[in-house]
C-alpha cells in the first residue's frame, strides 16, 4: 500500500503508474482510492495488463491517494519505478502538424536567453479546446512539462532517437480549425514572478543568484535536486548592491552579466550560470543600473 497525501488539495486528470522496466513484472490489479477531509470520493479497481498503467479520473479536488496492489508472482513484491500525478501524453508523426524550436543564447548575457518551441497538433475530438467540457485544457496550465524528441528510422527498421529537448508550457494550448497550438519556454523564462527580497550589505554573487531561484519555488528534479547549476567561481565574486524589484529572470541576467557568465538552461531544462572566458575574482562595488551592475574592483588581498 502507498499512501500519498498533499498539504493542498489537488486536481487532476488521472494517475499514471510505471512499474519494472528491468524485469517487466508488475501486480494484477491496482485499487486506488481519492480521499477528501477523510471521506472516499472515489475507489477504482483495474487490472495491469503492462509495465504502465493509466488511471483515468477526473476527482474534482483530493487532499490524499491510497494506492493498493493486487497480487504478484510467487516471492516477488510489486515495484512500483514512477507515479506520475496527471496522464502523460506521446505525440507522434500522424499527430502532429509543426513543431517550431529556436534557441539565442548570449554569451555574456547581456539580454535574456530566447529558447523557446511551438508544436501544433490535430485536435478534431477538441480535447484541447476551452469549450469542451469534456476535453483536458482544464488541465493543462502554465509550467506543465514537455518533451520534445527527434529521431531517424534506419534501412532496418528501427527507430535511433536523440535526446529529448525539455520544455514547460508557459500558456495553455490555443485551439483553431481543429488544431491545438502549444507554446513554451526554457526553464529560465518561465521565472516570471517578481523578486524583492534582496538585501543591502557585502554578499557574494553565487548566494544571491541561489536566493532568487529559491525564491522563484521551482519544482525539484526527478532526482529530488534543484533545478539549476551554479558556478563555484561566483563564490569568490562580492558586490554591496542590491537588487533592483524585478522578474526573477531578470535578476538572474544581472548577475550573470556582472559576473561575465553565461546564462541558459540545458536540453535537461536546468538552468546554468556558467563563466565565459576568464572570471575575475575580487571584491566589487556598484548599483544597478538599466545595463546591468556598474562595478568597481577592488583586487582580492594575496
Amino acid at each position: 500500500v502507498l499512501t500519498r497525501a498533499f498539504s493542498n488539495p489537488h486536481t487532476f486528470p488521472g494517475i499514471t503508474l510505471t512499474f519494472d522496466t528491468r524485469y517487466q513484472e508488475w501486480p494484477d490489479t491496482v485499487t486506488v482510492d481519492f480521499y477528501l477531509n477523510g471521506a472516499v470520493l472515489e475507489s477504482l479497481t483495474l487490472p495491469v495488463e503492462g509495465i504502465e498503467l493509466v488511471i483515468n479520473t477526473k476527482v474534482a479536488s483530493c487532499d490524499k491517494i491510497v494506492l493498493t496492489m493486487g497480487n504478484t508472482l510467487p516471492y516477488r513484491r510489486p515495484r512500483l519505478q514512477q507515479v506520475l500525478y496527471g496522464v502523460q501524453k506521446k505525440f507522434g508523426n500522424d499527430d502532429i502538424v509543426s513543431i517550431k524550436e529556436s534557441h539565442d543564447v548570449d554569451p555574456l548575457s547581456r539580454r535574456l536567453p530566447q529558447e523557446t518551441m511551438q508544436f501544433v497538433l490535430l485536435d478534431y475530438e477538441h480535447n484541447y479546446d476551452p469549450d469542451n467540457p469534456k476535453g483536458i485544457y482544464a488541465y493543462l496550465d502554465k509550467k506543465s512539462p514537455v518533451a520534445l524528441r527527434y529521431g531517424y528510422m534506419l534501412p532496418t527498421g528501427k527507430v535511433e532517437w536523440l535526446k529529448a529537448d525539455k520544455y514547460v508550457l508557459n500558456s495553455k494550448p490555443k485551439a483553431a480549425k481543429n488544431q491545438a497550438t502549444f507554446t513554451g519556454t526554457g526553464l529560465v523564462g518561465s521565472l516570471t514572478g517578481t523578486f524583492y527580497k534582496s538585501k543591502l550589505g557585502s554578499k557574494n554573487f553565487y548566494d544571491m543568484a541561489e536566493e532568487v531561484l529559491l525564491d522563484a519555488d521551482l519544482t525539484l528534479t526527478a532526482q529530488g535536486t534543484h533545478p539549476w547549476v551554479i558556478d563555484p567561481a561566483l563564490k569568490q565574486m562580492f558586490t554591496t548592491a542590491a537588487l533592483p524589484i524585478d522578474s526573477h529572470m531578470n535578476c538572474l541576467q544581472l548577475i550573470a552579466h556582472a559576473c561575465r557568465c553565461r546564462l541558459f538552461t540545458d536540453d535537461d531544462n536546468i538552468i546554468h550560470i556558467k563563466p565565459f572566458g576568464v572570471t575575475v575574482v575580487g571584491i566589487y562595488s556598484g548599483v544597478w543600473a538599466d545595463n546591468g551592475l556598474s562595478l568597481i574592483h577592488i583586487p582580492s588581498p594575496r
